[in-house]
């Protein structure tokens, strides 16, 4: 645990840290799968257990973008939990923790899929993950967790025709207001994939911001659609203690690739266990 404190330190040290931002922390999966879009409930548990303990305000993107727009200080301790993909787990193991600790979250959806699988990971070789259905989405609404738009059938935006393009975002977004009553305020790219062009469906569509995947705190003056988020999947620990030690990782600064970081740190791990295993394997002979 010494090592893996002493590692997770050095690395956070050598990441930008100009600027003061909130960051807005990324799940898909809870499961022990260990699928690379997966956390362990117990590991989602750890780290929102860590989050209350330490005295972290912990919202909805939704409520956070209303909250501070990136003008001006941004609020003290305060962290948003997103939740992409709609997916079973995300009602069965994440909603009922927030629930129990009073935080809120926002969960994306991509609205002509749920109630079916997803599966658009089949071609990456991951899980097809079942989703929730709009009975467990408007539960969590009315439980606190805000329910935003992912598309509609989490399609790769960037490679559509403008036709497709209207359709999975303007119609994503009445989709969710047809069903939960509610007008979308924050959009989720699928796979993280945009640009101009798509940015523009969005605005087109009435949606005021929209996320994207950038493993970056959000940080003053940052464009409202493309509101940057850390990546928390996969996070592989041998316990609890090192689960929340890398969260406190992402949380300390503006580490501009906790991806990369969490690799290094477990490429570190792998390189001392193997030494080790041959000056034992030295000493026996």
């Amino acid at each position: 645990m010494g090592f893996l404190k002493s590692s997770v330190l050095s690395l956070a040290g050598r990441v930008d840290r100009l600027g003061g931002g909130v960051p807005i922390l990324l799940y898909h999966s809870l499961d022990d799968d260990g699928s690379a879009v997966s956390v362990r409930p117990r590991f989602f548990r750890a780290h929102m257990e860590y989050l209350a303990r330490a005295g972290w305000r912990v919202l909805g993107i939704g409520d956070l973008l209303r909250e501070w727009s990136g003008a001006g200080a941004p609020p003290r301790k305060t962290v948003a939990v997103t939740l992409d993909d709609g997916l079973v787990s995300q009602h069965r193991v994440a909603f009922p923790v927030l629930r129990d600790l009073g935080f809120g979250a926002t969960v994306f959806v991509p609205t002509a899929k749920l109630g079916t699988s997803a599966d658009w990971n089949l071609p990456d070789s991951f899980p097809d993950f079942p989703l929730m259905s709009w009975d467990d989405a408007a539960e969590m609404v009315a439980g606190g967790i805000e329910v935003e738009p992912h598309g509609r059938h989490h399609r790769s935006l960037t490679a559509l025709d403008a036709g497709a393009l209207a359709d999975e975002v303007g119609g994503a977004a009445a989709d969710l207001e047809s069903r939960l009553g509610r007008k979308p305020q924050v959009f989720s790219y699928p796979y993280g994939h945009e640009d101009e062009r798509v940015r523009a469906a969005v605005r087109s569509a009435g949606i005021p911001s929209a996320v994207a995947v950038a493993d970056a705190v959000y940080r003053p003056g940052d464009d409202l659609y493309r509101v940057p988020r850390l990546s928390m999947d996969s996070t592989r620990a041998a316990d609890d203690a090192e689960a929340v030690l890398i969260l406190r990782t992402a949380l300390a600064g503006t580490l501009a690739d906790l991806l990369r970081t969490k690799r290094a740190i477990l490429g570190a791990l792998g390189r001392r266990k193997l030494v080790a295993s041959q000056q034992a394997h030295a000493d026996r002979r």
